[in-house]
């Protein structure tokens, strides 16, 4: 190999051992092989960065962090009419439906201030139906059987008449809350104790790598804890 091209490998060369002594004026010990393993280093590292800025720009692959304020400071409100609850009384056993004609609901709008203040309004309850007390925007991912078999008529829904209803919580202020009442008619085939209330409720689902619509919305199931026919029951569910 010629000097010339020795001297210009050796320009390249920074893993050489150092030794203790200078070598032709320099400090450390320069050769081929240690210059060829430094151009394989700086050839790599320049085709990795390359790479990565790359897979940068494109990004494709993004992570999408969400975080959900919990504490005694943050304000908190949403529009009741702007998200999905559906609800039924099931029998314990076999989760069957159970009709108005044996037990309903009734509900009421609950405003609670600190200062001692709350506001009762009455809401409708009536058969759940696309369009009417269901925005349409869940027509794609509620099909025409549900979970346990169950369509979208066998659940019961809150008619919003009044569209400025939210259900919000905020310090030092008040809090607002859905309160739905137990009305058991007929207890020749069911006791309180083998009854209990199913609710569907959203739960947005996150696709990190869709830049587009990373949020789709999606729904779950919810078994409450049973009811009593000595005691007074009260099951609280936070959106």
């Amino acid at each position: 190999m010629s000097k010339i091209c020795k001297n210009f490998l050796y320009k390249f060369d920074f893993v050489g051992p150092s030794p203790q002594l200078f070598i032709l004026k320099e400090i450390r010990y320069k050769s081929i092989l240690s210059s060829i393993i430094s151009l394989i280093i700086v050839l790599l590292s320049i085709i990795y960065t390359i790479f990565s800025l790359n897979e940068y720009f494109k990004y494709n692959n993004p992570n999408i962090i969400y975080s959900k304020g919990n504490d005694e400071k943050t304000k908190r409100k949403i529009s009741i009419k702007d998200t999905l609850l559906m609800f039924q009384f099931v029998d314990s056993t076999y989760l069957n439906t159970i009709r108005n004609s044996i037990a309903y609901f009734e509900a009421n709008y609950l405003e609670v201030f600190n200062n001692g203040t709350y506001n009762n309004i009455s809401l409708d309850v009536e058969i759940c139906e696309f369009g009417k007390n269901v925005d349409n925007k869940y027509k794609d991912f509620i099909r025409d059987k549900t979970k346990f078999e169950k369509t979208i008529d066998d659940f019961y829904c809150i008619n919003y008449k009044n569209d400025n209803l939210s259900l919000f919580y905020y310090p030092n202020i008040g809090y607002s809350s859905i309160e739905l009442n137990f009305i058991l008619n007929n207890c020749d085939n069911y006791t309180p104790e083998k009854l209990q209330v199913l609710v569907v409720s959203e739960t947005d689902l996150i696709n990190h790598n869709d830049k587009e619509n990373p949020i789709t919305p999606n729904y779950d199931y919810h078994l409450s804890s049973g009811f009593s026919s000595l005691e007074f029951t009260i099951i609280k569910y936070i959106f």
